[in-house]
């Protein structure tokens, strides 16, 4: 009896040693890409306007830089542009455009003006390659005697890869 239970547990032992193993193997890689990069060249500026009893609006075309609208434009000093930022990013490879605008530019004492912007690119699906413009144009709401002085407010753009 105990010859058949050491034959016994000496079978069980050694098939459960008898196992045939297998390998796989996995290639690893790592692509690295040129860092994407945005500079702006121009700021937009909506140039010289009359504070008059009627107000109105001044629009800035973002890819002729035209001036339009209802308020009256003085035609001497700064020139109207519309913003220009240049975009590098890798070829072939899809990014994103963020913005943070302000509804409003103000005087600091109070006053404000609404604005509303015009980009020339979406905010996704822009593909890298060679360095592409975004330009930013914009229609600026003036007010009936809107008091007189310098406005200001931001562009904040924001690029990265998707």
């Amino acid at each position: 009896m105990n010859k058949i239970t050491f034959i016994l547990i000496a079978l069980i032992t050694g098939t459960s040693f008898a196992q045939i193993t297998e390998t796989a193997t996995a290639n690893v890689s790592a692509d690295l890409v040129s860092v994407i990069t945005i500079a702006k060249t121009v700021d937009l500026n909506f140039g010289k306007i009359i504070s008059d009893a009627n107000g109105g609006t001044v629009i800035i075309d973002k890819a002729t830089n035209a001036r339009t609208g209802t308020a009256t434009a003085v035609t001497t000093g700064a020139t109207p542009t519309a913003a220009k930022f240049t975009i590098a990013a890798e070829a072939g490879y899809s990014y994103s455009i963020g913005y943070v605008e302000s509804p409003t530019l103000s005087d600091g004492g109070g006053n404000t003006m609404g604005v509303t912007y015009d980009h020339s690119l979406l905010a996704t699906g822009n593909v890298g390659g060679t360095d592409t413009e975004l330009l930013i144009g914009g229609t600026l709401t003036v007010g009936a005697t809107q008091a007189i002085g310098v406005y200001a407010g931001t562009v904040v753009v924001t690029v990265a890869y998707e």
